[in-house]
């Protein structure tokens, strides 16, 4: 497998190494993998009094964001894509790196 897209994400962690390791599993006629993980953000308004359970949320999500980006290609790309997110609910993509 050379490209994926997941989009549902599971907090069970054997789960997640068993989704990206058949994607990112080496074989000699595959220099690279794609994978498009998809991240539900929740409408970011300041006024929502449910601010604290989305960020809760939005961290959650970003923890598996950080360890896929955190060995990609596109580190840079996926950083700036979310750093609108990043500033609205106080957080940093670096902080999640192993």
């Amino acid at each position: 497998i050379s490209h994926a897209i997941i989009m549902s994400s599971s907090q069970n962690p054997r789960q997640f190494i068993q989704r990206r390791g058949r994607v990112l599993r080496l074989h000699d006629d595959k220099t690279h993998a794609t994978i498009h993980d998809l991240v539900v953000i929740p409408n970011m308004d300041s006024g929502d009094t449910s601010y604290d359970m989305e960020r809760n949320l939005v961290k959650t999500e970003l923890m598996r964001v950080a360890d896929f980006a955190g060995l990609a290609m596109n580190k840079t790309e996926t950083y700036t894509a979310l750093e609108e997110v990043l500033e609205f609910y106080n957080l940093n993509l670096n902080d999640f790196y192993n």
